[in-house]
Formats: C-alpha cells, structure tokens, sequence
C-alpha cells in the first residue's frame, strides 16, 4: 500500500540514522493525547498490538490526502508544519495489514469531540435529545459532571467515533463524501527505512 507521511527534517535524519521512526510522546499536545490514546487503541483492536511495548502512539500518514485523483500531498500547500520548518515528504510502501485507515474529515470531527453521523437528521436528533436532558456538547467533555443520563449521551457518541473507519458506509449526499471524493489518513505503529520509497525535501509555508 502506498503511502505519504510528513515529518520535520530532525526526525527525518535520525529515522535515517536508525532505521526506524516512532511517534515521540514528548511532541504530542497535551490536549492531544486523549485523542492518540483513543486510536491508539483502536489500532489495538483492528490490526495488531504494537511489536514492542515502548510504542505508545501511532505514525499518521495520507493514503489519500484529498481524494483518489490527488493521493499524494501538495506541498505548495501550507500548514503542514510550523511556517519557515525544514520538511521531508516521504513516500513509502507499507504492507496493508499493517495500517489501519480512517475518514479525515470526521476524525477532526472527533477531536472537536463531536458525534459522526451519516446525515444531518442523525447529527441533530443526538443533539436535540441531549439538550431535552438539559446538557450540551460541552458537558459530554466535561469530566466534573456526574450523571447516568450523561453516560450514556457519552457511550453513544464513543460509539459513533467508529464509522470512521468504515469508508464505504452509506452517508447522505448532502452531508459526506463517498471514499474516491474524500481524504483518508493512515495510522502505523513504526516506519522502517526500507519502507521509503522516495524523499522529497521541502519547507513548510
């Protein structure tokens, strides 16, 4: 399976040196790891435990970074790194068991904690029904409110982050895109440098 992952040069050139990269914990945002843990563990699940103990957290790359015409990312793009950040897009080919890819939009979606339904009717019958309990969105995040009703708003908006990973599921027209229309991210425990296909310098606009 092909794939494209960015990295800032320092990275680059010690997974050049060692062979191997991983995600480094210490460069994940608080805020993030919640996040990271949660698919973290859905990796767990639906491929296969990481091979050593000491990885935490996932690789993330495009398999398709804005749809099946326009798989690899453009770098006249900004945004990817900080602005003036020394960059290396690397192209790789990474065995398919090994990767486990996910819908972009509604992964951003999940990190706005937000519920992922197929259409709109779907989004505001959850919304609609946690406010007739007196909640909102911000209390599904909160970790100070105790309550049973809460829980189970909580258990079915876990439950909706899922679809996901299902790429093929039926969405309405006016609210997702089929899978050739829509980026799609990889997540891999480890990259190794037989795996890099090519290396493409860049600095990050």
């Amino acid at each position: 399976m092909k794939l494209w992952t960015i990295q800032n040069k320092v990275a680059y050139e010690k997974f050049k040196d060692i062979g191997v990269l991983r995600a480094d914990k210490n460069f994940i945002h608080d805020d993030m790891v919640f996040y990271y843990s949660w698919m973290s563990d859905q990796m767990k699940k639906r491929i296969e435990l990481p091979v050593s103990k000491d990885i935490e957290y996932p690789i993330w790359a495009w398999y398709q970074w804005k749809d099946d015409k326009h798989k690899r990312p453009d770098l006249r793009v900004s945004g990817y790194l900080e602005k003036g950040t020394k960059g290396v897009l690397l192209e790789l080919e990474v065995e398919e068991e090994n990767v486990l890819l996910s819908d972009f939009f509604d992964f951003n979606s999940i990190l706005n904690h937000g519920y992922i339904a197929n259409s709109e009717e779907e989004f505001d019958k959850f919304y609609n029904e946690l406010e007739s309990y007196g909640y909102n969105h911000q209390d599904l995040q909160s970790t100070n409110i105790k309550s049973d009703i809460l829980d189970q708003f909580r258990l079915k908006l876990f439950q909706s982050w899922d679809k996901i990973f299902d790429l093929e599921r039926d969405v309405d027209e006016s609210w997702g895109l089929k899978k050739e229309d829509k980026p799609i991210q990889a997540t891999i425990w480890e990259l190794k440098w037989e795996q890099v296909v090519s290396v493409k310098n860049f600095i990050s606009k």
